[in-house]
């Protein structure tokens, strides 16, 4: 019965090394998970679209889709946003404890 999954912005954890401890191609991201915290769950490579600039924060737009269909806007410092915003696409994380179930 689960419809949609929800976020609120503010919990998404954007990496500001080179990118997150993300799985490779054909890595078992199930081995050994009931013994440890897998650092990588509700992780993403996301395509940094633009920057929104406002008078105090600022907002980074990130692309979902390849075809564009789907952003997340997330709002943070002016520098740091305007850091990230020269890259090529940055890597996110969503803690599970954040992410909201939702039903029709």
């Amino acid at each position: 019965d689960l419809a949609w999954v929800g976020i609120r912005a503010h919990y998404i954890e954007v990496d500001e090394g080179t990118e997150m401890d993300l799985p490779r191609d054909g890595e078992d991201r199930t081995a050994g998970k009931e013994n440890r915290t897998d650092k990588r769950e509700n992780t993403a490579v996301l395509k940094v679209s633009h920057l929104l600039e406002q008078q105090f924060e600022s907002e980074l737009v990130l692309d979902c889709t390849p075809e564009k269909t789907a952003q997340i806007r997330i709002l943070m410092e002016k520098e740091r946003a305007e850091r990230l915003s020269r890259r090529e696409s940055v890597a996110i994380r969503i803690p599970e404890d954040a992410l909201l179930l939702l039903r029709e």
